[in-house]
């Protein structure tokens, strides 16, 4: 069995990962071109398909258009999985540094409440404090 997926990170970067019990695979189903995209093919793969496709998008062709005309002929189509991601991405502003402390915080605070209030159950319950 083989699993891939495909990502991009915040700042629009791709990346590939495959794992199987195949020996090797990685160099067969992942693709990546910078500017274009990423295409992973997997299950009966055909490696033809992620240059094939990174060559599409890189034509123009959306992710879509280039899997349609790559399995179009592919008469082992039914038997194969082919993921494709553009390069592009609406950017988001990355998290400024109070909003990446809070949970942190948060958590720090609910734990020394915590604390604390095993500490004065403990101190008001225990008749050995009397």
């Amino acid at each position: 069995m083989t699993w891939s997926i495909i990502a991009r990170d915040d700042s629009g970067r791709l990346g590939v990962a495959v794992a199987s019990k195949f020996f090797s695979v990685g160099s067969l189903c992942a693709h990546r071109r910078r500017g274009v995209g990423a295409v992973s093919t997997q299950a009966l793969m055909n490696p033809l398909h992620g240059l094939g496709g990174l060559d599409r998008m890189a034509a123009g062709q959306t992710a879509e258009q280039a899997i349609a005309g790559l399995t179009g002929g592919d008469a082992g189509r039914d038997q194969r999985q082919v993921l494709q991601l553009p390069p592009t991405v609406a950017q988001r502003p990355l998290p400024t540094a109070p909003v990446a402390i809070w949970p942190g915080l948060s958590i720090f605070l609910l734990v020394l409440s915590f604390n604390l209030l095993g500490d004065g159950l403990r101190d008001a319950l225990d008749p050995r404090q009397r």
